[in-house]
This record gives structure tokens, C-alpha cells and sequence, in this order.
């Protein structure tokens, strides 16, 4: 036997024995590699899964502040509030076909917006009834309201009143009997906002009854309690 090779452990191989560790190849751990990869990809899908999630939540809470302002049925017609009337003279005693009542009817309005989102209202019809019977109409120009906006609105009804002999007599009655009479608002109009379904224009129709007029001194009436006004879509 070679005494080189007599003096190595019998474990080890003659032909490697010569060759340096420092440059025996190693070989790769694959496994390893493997799943770290997975685990980068892995953590790339959770990143993009969660990014999406925020965008698709933020969307959501968006969209449903949007609607919740802007829906049909968050969409209400104005307010409208008597504040004030007169009418001057309030006599109807010689109100007949060839002698009318030329009365001057002042009214002071409040319109209120209960929108959150701004509203055009082109144009209010006022007419002022007696019961069925018509008497007067005012109109009220077209304005741009602001969301939650109030606004004081003044009309003036200067056109004579031509009625017949019966009802005129009715409410010069009532008027003696009650030192009042009662008279009734009619509302007619039309709004639109910068909204899908309010591009067009959207009809307005309500009332305000029993308007109270107190008659006083000098034939001056003036307007008792709070008369209710209630307005809707049609």
C-alpha cells in the first residue's frame, strides 16, 4: 500500500483529498429558492389585494355621500311661508261685473331650500282664491336658490278683482259676521339642479289655506295666525 495514501482516513476520497474546500462547488439550495420566491410573489398579490380594497372602499363611501344628496328621494320642493299680507281696501260691497274691486293685495313670502344641493326655480304662480273662486294671480321671477338657503320674497297683487254679485256677497258678509274672511294660496311652478334626473324641469304645485284676513280700521286687512303651506311634486 502507498504510504500517502495509508495516512488518510479511509472515509475520505484520495482524489478529492488533494483538491482545496475552498473551491469544491456547493451545491444550490432550490428548495429555498423556491419558496422565497413564492413568498415575494405572495406579498406582491396581498399589496396589490389591499390597494384595491381602499380605492373600491373609498369609491363606495363616495358614491353613497353622492347619493344620499342627490337621489329622488332626498330631493324635496321648497318651503314657502306666509310671513306677511295685507290687502287695502279689503271691502267686496260694491265688487260687481261693471264696478270691480281694485284692491291692492301686498304678500311677503319665505322660500326655503331643504336641499343639500343648490336648485333653479323658474317661476312661481301665486293665485289668490276664495274658496273655488278665483280672484288674482301674482308671479314670482325665476332665482337661484342655495342649498339650505332661505330667501324673503315680496309680491304685489295690483290687478282688479271683477267677481260676481254672489260672491261678493258672500265675503261681505263673512266680513260683518267676523270682522275676517278666509282666502286660500295657489302654487304653480317649476325647478331643476344640476342632477341627472333634474336636468328637466320638475313641476310644482301646493297651497297655503286659510289666510286669514282681519279686517281693521280704514277697511285695511291685515293677515292673522300662520296659514299652513304644503307644496309637492307633480
Amino acid at each position: 500500500m502507498d504510504p500517502e495514501s495509508a495516512s488518510l482516513p479511509s472515509s475520505i476520497d484520495p482524489e478529492r483529498a488533494s483538491i482545496p474546500s475552498s473551491v469544491v462547488p456547493k451545491k444550490e439550495a432550490l428548495p429555498f429558492r423556491i419558496v422565497f420566491g413564492f413568498q415575494k410573489f405572495l406579498l406582491f398579490v396581498i399589496r396589490v389585494e389591499i390597494r384595491t380594497l381602499v380605492i373600491v372602499f373609498l369609491a363606495y363611501i363616495i358614491f353613497c355621500f353622492l347619493w344620499s344628496i342627490a337621489s329622488p328621494e332626498s330631493i324635496h320642493p321648497p318651503e314657502f311661508h306666509v310671513n306677511s299680507a295685507t290687502v287695502n281696501p279689503l271691502d267686496f260691497s260694491n265688487s260687481t261685473f261693471t264696478s270691480p274691486n281694485t284692491a291692492v293685495w301686498n304678500f311677503t313670502f319665505y322660500i326655503k331650500n331643504p336641499n343639500t344641493i343648490s336648485m333653479y326655480y323658474k317661476g312661481f304662480d301665486v293665485s289668490l282664491y276664495y274658496g273655488k273662486d278665483f280672484l288674482s294671480n301674482v308671479s314670482i321671477q325665476t332665482f337661484q336658490h342655495e342649498a339650505l338657503e332661505t330667501t324673503k320674497v315680496s309680491a304685489t297683487m295690483n290687478a282688479s278683482l271683477t267677481i260676481n254679485n254672489k260672491v261678493a256677497n258672500t265675503i261681505e258678509n263673512e266680513l260683518i259676521r267676523n270682522k275676517a274672511v278666509n282666502f286660500d294660496l295657489k302654487i304653480q311652478g317649476a325647478m331643476s339642479g344640476q342632477i341627472l334626473y333634474l336636468f328637466h324641469d320638475q313641476g310644482i304645485k301646493g297651497s297655503c289655506q286659510d289666510l286669514k284676513m282681519f279686517l281693521s280700521d280704514q277697511n285695511l286687512g291685515k293677515m292673522l295666525g300662520d296659514p299652513e303651506c304644503q307644496l309637492g311634486f307633480w
